[in-house]
């Protein structure tokens, strides 16, 4: 919760230091950047030193990059204050997750990965929520309370969290370790089990990726720009559209995974996707607007559980591990250039990376089509 306080605030805080439109694109990918390249190294570092360790160090390094986000004056401090929360903040998200993995066990692991799941979606929204209204009150307290959030979080954990720590950590062999933590490793080492059919799933997730991420930004930005919304309408509407992909998500996406296969599945949701989207474009009136946006954000929960599937079920299991890491790496790649883009089309026209994005999930429900063919033939169904 306390995580995704400051995210409504981020346009009004833009608009306010009087900061170019594509702003709100590059200052995301400045934070998105060391996610991808620095979560290798987190977790390889959490196994030598402990979950709790590196969870509380990024916390406490998340809290000083946004005190320095909220003090920035310019566009040079607001790029380095959010490249400086990406480091620390890749290092607890990385961490959160394996510490769920070692304390569960193999037949309870999927179980609890759900609670997370859920867990994260829920205070995501609650954050968002409570963040905009202390927005309108002001900007500086919504950041300076989650600041001090941090630090509060940071001391207790220790406490809360028992620390598990690897045998194999006698040693800490910091060349060995960024050796090891290479962000690019995915890549090399997934070169056995690439194929053609595995490459265009991948060019899906990337397209999929862009288009959400390029949009969620543009969104969040126009509304305070252009509708001129006070910060506490992208809480709320941050946690309606959440909680409806947390609905979205246990009916219909449970009952499409009991009826129909989930290359069929990620055809459809991935159609619908870009057709609501499309529909978006169309609305005249500002309540019209918000009301498609609503319905485009519940389809849009729905895809990544289903690619999440479909991943385990394009390798061996010896080379899960392999692919969930370059499924990562792709999809971090597409965020970047997802945010970076709709930052630079939005400054020449507010409607470019809504009409961008509707292309990049329609050319993703095209890949996964023929994705479909293709594994079609390959299973001989």
């Amino acid at each position: 919760m306390a995580l995704n306080l400051a995210h409504p605030i981020t346009p009004s805080l833009f608009t306010n230091l009087d900061l170019p439109d594509y702003m709100f694109g590059v200052a995301f990918a400045a934070m998105c950047i060391p996610i991808f390249l620095l979560s290798p190294f987190w977790g390889c570092l959490s196994d030598k030193l402990g979950r709790v360790n590196v969870m509380t160090f990024g916390l406490l390094g998340y809290g000083f990059g946004q005190f320095a986000f909220i003090m920035a004056q310019n566009s040079y401090q607001v790029v380095f204050a959010r490249f400086v929360s990406g480091i620390f903040i890749g290092g607890y998200l990385v961490t959160t997750m394996a510490f769920v993995a070692d304390n569960t066990s193999a037949d309870n692991r999927a179980k609890y990965m759900t609670y997370y799941v859920a867990f994260h979606s829920v205070s995501t929204s609650l954050g968002y929520l409570i963040g905009g209204i202390i927005g309108d009150i002001s900007i500086l307290w919504t950041v300076l309370i989650q600041v001090i959030l941090m630090f509060v979080l940071a001391t207790f954990h220790p406490f809360l969290l028992k620390n598990k720590v690897s045998s194999k950590s006698e040693k800490l062999d910091l060349k060995e370790l960024f050796h090891s933590a290479n962000p690019f490793s995915s890549f090399a080492q997934a070169s056995h089990i690439l194929n053609i059919a595995l490459a265009t799933f991948l060019l899906a997730v990337f397209l999929t990726s862009f288009a959400t991420t390029g949009y969620d930004n543009a969104f969040n930005y126009y509304i305070r720009s252009e509708l001129n919304f006070p910060p506490s309408y992208n809480g709320y509407i941050k946690a309606a559209t959440g909680s409806i992909g947390i609905i979205v998500n246990f009916t219909a996406n449970h009952w499409l995974a009991k009826n129909i296969s989930g290359r069929k599945s990620i055809i459809i949701v991935l159609f619908l996707c870009s057709t609501s989207l499309f529909s978006v474009l169309l609305m005249g009136s500002v309540t019209a607007f918000l009301i498609s946006n609503v319905i485009f954000y519940a389809f849009n929960s729905m895809y990544l559980p289903i690619q999440q599937t479909l991943m385990t079920e394009s390798a061996d299991e010896a080379s899960n591990g392999v692919l969930a890491g370059l499924f990562n790496s792709i999809k971090a790649i597409g965020m970047i250039a997802g945010s970076l883009f709709a930052g630079l089309v939005y400054s020449i026209d507010s409607s470019l990376p809504f009409i961008f994005s509707v292309i990049a999930f329609l050319l993703a429900t095209i890949f996964s089509v023929i994705n479909y063919f293709q594994y079609k033939r390959k299973t001989h169904i």
